[in-house]
């Protein structure tokens, strides 16, 4: 989700989206459903709501929107498995609201109380990010599949959660009051 808001004066915008799938190597079936973009290719799905008009143009969605001050333009795009059915409507304001309680409410409960606090917390929230909801595990990399160098055949794959990145993790989350399991949420049951 992208929440556009106008701070001051008009700005003009265009946005482009250029999906592809299988590491860049498949190019989806583009269409529009019920005001919504629709891209299929094989096992993906990809939906994408906006307020503003979606065009197609050179294997690419592009848009162009005006914004002024006070003005709030949404992009939602969401993902699902091409046999299931569409995924269910998110309305980013609401989801924008709720994601700012939860993390409030989460840091809220940092009991760290030493030099640096800003940064600390700052690096709390990060460590809490690169963890997975469902299981708990915490993901290796952000940098996953990044590649060594701009043009470069070789990627780095970070798919794992390494023990020992774990180990660190999760006793700084523990040692500065997080006592839950570090992914769970229930963010996932809205």
């Amino acid at each position: 989700m992208r929440i556009v808001e106008g701070v001051t004066g008009r700005v003009s915008m265009r946005t482009e989206l250029t999906l592809r799938f299988d590491y860049g190597h498949v190019v989806p079936w583009v269409r529009q459903v019920d005001g919504e973009l629709a891209a299929v290719t094989g096992p993906d799905a990809v939906w994408l709501r906006s307020p503003v008009e979606l065009v197609g143009q050179d294997r690419s969605t592009h848009a162009e929107v005006e914004v002024a001050a006070g003005d709030r333009v949404s992009f939602v795009l969401t993902y699902a498995a091409s046999h299931l059915p569409r995924p269910r409507t998110v309305d980013p304001e609401s989801a924008l609201a709720g994601m700012e309680s939860f993390w409030t409410d989460w840091i809220g409960h940092c009991s760290y109380d030493g030099e640096w606090g800003e940064a600390v917390r700052r690096s709390l929230l990060t460590l809490k990010a690169l963890t997975y909801a469902p299981t708990g595990g915490i993901v290796a990399a952000a940098t996953t599949s990044l590649p060594e160098e701009l043009g470069g055949s070789r990627n780095w794959d970070y798919r794992y959660c390494w023990l020992r990145d774990a180990t660190f993790t999760l006793q700084a989350l523990l040692d500065t009051g997080s006592h839950e399991r570090p992914g769970c949420t229930d963010l996932d049951s809205r």
